[in-house]
């Protein structure tokens, strides 16, 4: 194990110009002028932070917060060029690093120019999941097909949609809109679901639908106090 002590990284405090170390990452400000630094409440997560813009009222974190493009949700954004959260820039980093590692090759089984899912082996993920799982009778439409589940003895599009429930109910629970008309409108429309009739089918039509109220403000009925 590594016990070796991290290097010390003098700066010069921008606050009281004293040579210090570094207390504040991407920051030049010593740890006494940054306590003394003035706090105030954030008007969007009501937590007390350093340097809350007297203009907006947001400290900096909440200053990021918008609707990330590819999840639909409103949280950090941590990729400013692609609208992205975190999470979503993560996984589409992680996708696009997987893609520069794979080169489409012949498929050894099928023929056909596809990504190889094995390294030392040229073979599509189709054929991969064929020859590793085999066909059999799928338990759910009884027809003969290549299962893609082992355990539940499912072909692929019956596992989908034994998958789509659960992956509803999460889009469901995690569902925002700036518009809270939009919002009564969709939780209105989820009560209708008849859940055992669920498969991917229903979930795309849902976020389709759940799509429209996050960009489109619908408005809502107006009280008219002569119409009794």
């Amino acid at each position: 194990m590594d016990i070796t002590p991290r290097p010390k990284i003098m700066i010069t405090c921008t606050a009281c110009g004293r040579q210090c170390e570094s207390h504040r990452k991407g920051r030049n400000i010593c740890r006494k002028c940054y306590r003394q630094e003035p706090s105030n409440i954030c008007i969007n997560c009501g937590n007390r932070r350093r340097l809350v813009s007297s203009e907006t009222g947001l400290c900096p974190r909440c200053a990021g917060v918008a609707e990330c493009a590819h999840c639909s949700q409103v949280k950090v954004i941590h990729n400013s060029q692609a609208q992205l959260c975190k999470t979503c820039d993560r996984n589409a980093r992680r996708r696009m690093l997987h893609k520069k590692k794979q080169v489409k090759v012949e498929c050894s089984v099928c023929g056909k120019l596809r990504f190889s899912c094995l390294f030392d082996r040229a073979i599509c993920h189709a054929c991969y999941v064929e020859e590793r799982n085999g066909h059999g009778i799928c338990v759910r439409c009884k027809k003969h097909k290549v299962i893609s589940h082992k355990e539940k003895l499912l072909c692929k599009q019956c596992h989908e949609n034994d998958l789509a429930p659960r992956a509803l109910r999460k889009y469901i629970a995690t569902f925002t809109s700036s518009y809270p008309y939009n919002v009564a409108l969709f939780e209105l429309f989820t009560t209708r679901i008849d859940w055992d009739e669920v498969d991917k089918d229903k979930v795309r039509q849902c976020k389709v639908f759940g799509k429209f109220l996050q960009t489109y403000q619908i408005e809502g009925p107006r009280y008219d106090p002569t119409n009794r």
